[in-house]
């Protein structure tokens, strides 16, 4: 211990990171005299016992997030294709412990996982602890920028309240299904917009709710996933009631 790895002999776990010497030379790799071998914010028993990431490497999926840093956002750092959104929006941590009971008022909302703009999978469950609102919408209609505008102004006032907003598009300005990444960008720019935005190819996803037809429409959901209001108005007192943080 003392010539090879710097280690205290007299300690069976010199740096008192919950795992031994000899466990973390042997069989992890990790530096006995460090508590956090990789330096990514977890010690390196945290990283083995709790969460099965690397403690000899900072960002053990090879996604681009410290593994301290999925762990925070509530994502795992052993899963390449979960990390924090790269649009910046919280992850809660009710996000595993949400049950879909149907697509009625009342409902607990079925989750779903569609591309943003950034090419990130988000899902509608991530966001289980605060008030969201759905606008399923299509780039070639006047009244769905109108609602895109109108909800950027939501989310300007509410973000920090615990709402999001979110654009699901469902066709293209040619009218088209094939919603492509290039046309969220698009959709995104024009209206200047800085929430989420995802495709929803002729709303094969999101049209399970017992809609109109008409577009935009409106599906805001409480915090916990109870759908409150489907295809109907929203407005700022609909928001202000099933914020998770009142509002002034």
């Amino acid at each position: 211990e003392v010539d090879s790895h710097g280690s205290d002999p007299t300690l069976s776990d010199s740096d008192g990171d919950g795992l031994d010497d000899g466990e973390e030379v042997d069989s992890h790799g990790s530096d006995p005299t460090l508590s956090d071998s990789d330096g990514d914010g977890l010690d390196d028993g945290e990283e083995v016992d709790s969460h099965g990431s690397d403690p000899t490497l900072s960002d053990s999926d090879g996604d681009g997030w410290d593994d301290g840093d999925e762990v925070d956002s509530y994502t795992d750092p052993g899963d390449s294709s979960d990390h924090p959104y790269t649009g910046g929006w919280e992850i809660d941590s009710c996000r595993d412990s949400i049950v879909s009971t149907g697509s009625s008022v009342g409902d607990i909302a079925p989750d779903f996982a569609l591309t943003d703009s950034y090419g990130d999978t988000l899902h509608l469950h991530d966001f289980c602890g605060k008030a969201v609102m759905l606008s399923l919408s299509a780039m070639w209609c006047p009244n769905c920028q109108a609602e895109a505008l109108d909800m950027e102004t939501w989310w300007q006032r509410y973000e920090s309240y615990g709402f999001i907003a979110i654009s699901v598009v469902g066709e293209d300005s040619s009218h088209s299904s094939s919603v492509s990444g290039a046309d969220l960008l698009s959709w995104e720019s024009y209206l200047g917009l800085s929430y989420p935005v995802v495709a929803d190819g002729g709303w094969s996803v999101t049209g399970g709710y017992n809609l109109d037809g008409a577009t935009p429409t409106a599906i805001l959901l409480a915090p916990g996933g109870e759908l409150i209001i489907i295809d109907a108005t929203v407005t700022d007192t609909d928001i202000e009631s099933v914020l998770p943080t009142s509002y002034p």
